[in-house]
């Protein structure tokens, strides 16, 4: 079960949406940040995320 998002964090979310600290245009930096986590990825479901953030990565961040 995941911890509930303090205040904070959600404040920091929608910042970070709306062009706060954090932000970027581009997608790479949370592609990048997603990928490492779903490496040991066991179901099916967290398998397909990985296979698609690779995809996005290839896409997008990739020359």
């Amino acid at each position: 079960m995941k911890e509930p998002l303090s205040p904070q964090k959600i404040l920091q979310k929608i910042g970070s949406m709306a062009g706060g600290p954090g932000y970027s245009q581009s997608p790479c930096p949370r592609i990048a940040s997603n990928i490492p986590g779903l490496l040991t990825a066991t179901s099916e479901h967290e398998r397909e995320l990985l296979n698609e953030e690779l995809r996005r990565d290839r896409e997008y961040c990739r020359p």
